[in-house]
């Protein structure tokens, strides 16, 4: 499991195509039992704070479910979305991870002026 590894810094990426939907399951437990074992699930992890949680939708906004995602609209938006998604799972571990704000880290990945302007504020990744 990965709440089992030894790296310092874990991160769990969901893809997802919509909203978790099993007509066996909706119609022995109602309507909205999947939907509230999702966001149950989420929250313990979240509140584990050993893992961070982003997800991905594809054709579908996940963004009601996980505080930390993107959508693709097209499987050709996918490396785009992705790579957002990754850029903003990397600030987000930044600053949970460090003590202070990393300046020097940011700016090799970032650039000077857009690391500085995070740093401040002024621009989110």
């Amino acid at each position: 499991m990965l709440c089992q590894r030894h790296e310092a810094h874990k991160a769990l990426i969901v893809v997802s195509d919509g909203a978790p939907v099993d007509d066996i399951t909706l119609l022995h437990n109602g309507p909205s039992y999947l939907e509230r074992h999702l966001r149950a699930t989420i929250r313990a992890i979240e509140q584990g704070h050993e893992i961070h949680i982003a997800a991905l939708g594809v054709g579908f906004a996940v963004d009601r479910y996980y505080a930390l995602s993107e959508t693709a609209k097209r499987l050709e938006d996918l490396p785009v979305a992705f790579n957002a998604l990754i850029s903003k799972l990397k600030l987000v571990v930044c600053l949970v991870f460090s003590p202070l704000f990393d300046f020097r880290s940011w700016s090799k990945v970032y650039g000077l002026r857009r690391a500085y302007r995070c740093a401040h504020g002024l621009q989110s990744l």
